[in-house]
């Protein structure tokens, strides 16, 4: 599972070398979610990193998907989890982009659900493993 898909399909940015040796480029969600902890490899940071030592004994764990987020790894940390035992649910919105449900005013619909979703799994009301 060590594995981070760091494509560059979306736009890149340079590092800023001036060397003349090749330039490093970062997705723009490299940028926003911090640079030297992914050239750190850090899976508190980036869980795409973490192996199998890094999640045994996490609580249970929500992760919530959605169907056009670039390929981050979410899905394949959800079964890191179930395959060392953390109880975990995985939920998928069909037909959304990346961050729509913090964005109420473009879907609200979207963004009660979810938010209803994440409440009843604080409260224990959904076991880890259905769907949300």
């Amino acid at each position: 599972m060590n594995e981070v898909n760091d494509s560059t399909e979306e736009e890149s940015f340079s590092n800023g070398n001036d060397s003349g040796k090749p330039e490093k480029t970062y997705s723009s969600g490299i940028l926003a979610y911090g640079i030297a902890e992914y050239e750190n490899r850090n899976p508190l940071a980036w869980p795409g990193f973490a192996a199998s030592g890094d999640v045994r004994g996490l609580p249970p764990t929500m992760i919530s998907v959605n169907e056009f987020d670039k390929n981050d790894g979410s899905i394949k940390f959800y079964r890191l989890l179930l395959s060392q035992g953390v109880p975990a649910s995985c939920r998928q919105l069909m037909g959304t982009c990346h961050a729509v449900e913090v964005s109420p005013s473009v879907c609200p619909d979207v963004s009660r659900e979810t938010a209803r979703s994440i409440a009843d799994f604080c409260r224990g009301l959904t076991r880890p493993g259905e769907s949300g």
